[in-house]
């Protein structure tokens, strides 16, 4: 996928016509808002929407209605819409297989970051509201690091925390908290500092489907690790995976 000037993402092929009179009527159309909504980064207002599919808002809102009762759409505080939970669930079995085989996939990809970094490398995992490490990778001078690294954390306390809450249905009452996650959403990194010392940068892992299901993570002293250059490794790393993952299924 690649952006335009505007700012719109095209894709590799020819996207969906909502004209009902190319064929498949309704059908069509809600397949048009589907393919949209799953390739924007981020959420998209009523009118992008209809700007982009070329449509009028009026049936546009009648299409995104049934879609969010369906729960292939949801809706945010902001009337700004993004893929619903339903899509997600559909794809979590293909997921899920692939989720299985990471840590072994991962280990060389890992062990490359500590190389380039020489801090801790670590793959995460949300479950419920904690966030669980594994296949964590570190040198011979970052063994507590690690052990820190290991310890099961509060999510939203976490960079890869935020961004698999960032992606998920999940209400949030703080407002300094939604915007946050909203920044993450925009640019699929996110930051925290998970105890006095220590920061850590947290790149997504979709494997396929429309939402992460883990992140790379990398995870370093607040002095030793630069967060420009650990988020262009992290985003290289993850695109180098999920193309494997791709070629594997």
């Amino acid at each position: 996928m690649t952006s335009n000037e505007d700012g719109r993402h095209t894709m590799g092929h020819t996207p969906l016509s909502p004209d009902s009179r190319a064929g498949g009527g309704p059908l069509r159309r809600v397949f048009a808002v589907l393919e949209v909504l799953a390739e924007a980064r981020g959420v998209l207002t009523l009118s992008q929407l209809a700007d982009r599919l070329d449509l009028p808002k009026s049936s546009l809102h009648r299409t995104m209605s049934i879609l969010t009762d369906l729960r292939l759409a949801e809706r945010d505080a902001d009337k700004a819409y993004r893929t619903g939970d339903y899509l997600r669930t559909l794809a979590r079995p293909r997921a899920e297989a692939a989720v299985d085989t990471l840590p072994t996939l991962l280990t060389p990809h890992l062990l490359e970051l500590v190389q380039q970094t020489r801090q801790v490398a670590s793959l995460a995992m949300l479950t419920g509201a904690t966030i669980t490490h594994t296949a964590v990778l570190h040198d011979h001078d970052h063994t507590s690091m690690a052990r820190a690294v290991r310890t099961p954390s509060p999510a939203h306390t976490t960079a890869p925390g935020k961004l698999l809450i960032a992606t998920s249905s999940r209400a949030l009452t703080s407002v300094s908290l939604r915007e946050e996650l909203e920044l993450v959403r925009r640019t699929g990194l996110a930051y925290a500092r998970p105890s006095s010392g220590l920061v850590e940068v947290a790149a997504p892992l979709c494997l396929g489907g429309p939402a992460p299901v883990a992140a790379i993570v990398l995870t370093g002293a607040v002095r030793q690790l630069d967060l420009k250059s650990a988020g262009a490794l992290l985003r290289r790393t993850v695109a180098l995976v999920e193309e494997k993952v791709a070629l594997a299924s």
